[in-house]
């Protein structure tokens, strides 16, 4: 100590700890208050440091157990935080590969087959009908699609769906294969990016909250996994997808 490394002398450290820090009281206050007391009735205020082997040995255990408690809240921290990384790598993984392919890979055709049978393919009673008629206006809001909803409402569904697909075919014919790759990739990453951040703000929220589970003698870590999994199944960027190419204004376009 203030000669280290001054003519070969490896010097040493000292540590200064006051009777009065937040360790060793955290640690056990109706202990320490005692062993206090007793200390400074023996060694009183002079200034000088006091040296006794209980005191080492307090502060040891005091030390080792705030330690521990560090290192418990570390691996939570770590589990909850795995969760959004295993969320992440999938993404990610789907994302470099999308970038590395000159076409978008998926077929916007399909994608709106699939979508347009669950919107339009709706059986049920009087209100789950009405339910249905207002996604399916939702759905085609913003569009140029030739039907109404109430030759909607009169058409075969299976019906609709063709000339729905077969609409959006000739739409996309006005423009050059080359151009509509490129367009639809881009909007494709765009919406990815853009749906990825809103999911890791609903993660944010759920993790702010999800501590409360545990009054309902519920595992927050448990549930935190249980719950974050469904949010991420809503992660579909295929739907947002088509809603973008159908509202897409090809007329201004030039095509």
């Amino acid at each position: 100590m203030g000669r280290a490394g001054r003519r070969g002398d490896l010097g040493f450290s000292k540590f200064m700890i006051s009777l009065e820090d937040d360790l060793l009281a955290d640690y056990d206050s109706k202990r320490w208050i005692k062993l206090r007391e007793k200390l400074l009735r023996r060694a009183p205020r002079t200034g000088k440091p006091v040296n006794k082997l209980r005191l080492h040995t307090y502060v040891y255990e005091a030390q080792k157990r705030l330690e521990g408690a560090n290192y418990d809240l570390r691996k939570e921290l770590l589990s909850y935080d795995e969760v959004i990384d295993l969320q992440r790598k999938m993404v990610y993984q789907e994302r470099n590969e999308l970038l590395q392919r000159q076409k978008l890979g998926i077929s916007s055709e399909k994608i709106l087959r699939e979508i347009a049978e669950q919107t339009f393919k709706v059986t049920g009673d009087e209100q789950t009908m009405e339910e249905a008629y207002k996604r399916q206006e939702e759905f085609l809001a913003g569009t140029s699609f030739p039907m109404s909803m109430e030759e909607i409402k009169r058409e075969d569904p299976d019906v609709v769906i063709e000339k729905l697909i077969n609409w959006h075919k000739g739409q996309r014919e006005k423009i050059p294969a080359e151009t509509m790759s490129a367009i639809e990739k881009e909007v494709y990453l765009n919406l990815m990016d853009q749906m990825w951040v809103m999911h890791l703000d609903e993660m944010v929220q759920l993790r702010e909250g999800i501590h409360l589970r545990a009054y309902a003698q519920q595992d927050p870590l448990v549930m935190y996994q249980k719950e974050g999994g469904e949010l991420f199944k809503n992660f579909n960027p295929s739907i947002i997808f088509i809603s973008h190419m159908l509202c897409w204004n090809w007329n201004q376009m030039g095509w």
